[in-house]
């Protein structure tokens, strides 16, 4: 456990040395907010109240398979994750109302639209293909 510590520190401090001391402050703070979220599900939607009133356009920096993460992504992912590996492995049983299936039902419309929207548009971009190949 001492060792892990000291290498977490060798590594904090050369990113510090490397960049500016605010690159490991929002990287601890990123990693505080995630133990948060994955510990008590709950604080996600505070957390997302939080970031929409103050930071709605944040993006993080570093791209993920070639996307900008914006902050409210981010949350809304870890929250995701959180609940659905609760009801999964702890056995959560969650309630679902009326919202909750106008909820779901909303989700998988537009699910639906984005993988018909997605097949139309690799049509239409293997059409324009052919069509740059032709001329």
């Amino acid at each position: 456990m001492l060792i892990a510590s000291g290498l977490c520190a060798i590594g904090v401090g050369l990113l510090v040395a490397a960049t500016s001391p605010l690159v490991p402050a929002a990287v601890l703070l990123g990693l505080l907010l995630l133990a948060a979220i994955w510990a008590q599900p709950m604080l996600g939607p505070a957390f997302f109240v939080a970031v929409v009133a103050t930071l709605p356009f944040g993006v993080i920096p570093v791209p993920l398979a070639g996307a900008q993460l914006t902050l409210i992504d981010a949350i809304l992912i870890v929250t995701f994750c959180a609940v659905v590996g609760r009801v999964v492995f702890a056995g959560w049983c969650l309630p679902v109302g009326a919202p909750g299936l106008a909820l779901i039902a909303f989700v998988l419309v537009a699910s639906a639209a984005f993988v018909a929207s997605s097949a139309s548009a690799s049509l239409a971009i293997a059409r324009s293909l052919r069509r740059q190949a032709i001329c």
